[in-house]
């Protein structure tokens, strides 16, 4: 898996963001799950990546 939820490193490069540019950068994440997690709710699949949906965008909610 390339994204690790708990990557400090991670955390570190959205903080180092400016907090205008990095709040639209979170709405826009969150809209596009929000998209992904629609997409595979309607088909009925792949349970994992919607998982991993649920997971990225509880950590989004946290920032």
């Amino acid at each position: 898996m390339l994204l690790q939820l708990n990557d400090p490193a991670i955390a570190n490069l959205i903080v180092s963001i400016p907090k205008p540019i990095s709040q639209r950068l979170i709405e826009g994440l969150k809209k596009v799950l929000k998209a992904v997690k629609k997409t595979l709710l309607e088909t009925e699949e792949h349970s994992e990546i919607r998982s991993l949906v649920d997971q990225i965008s509880t950590k989004l909610e946290t920032l």
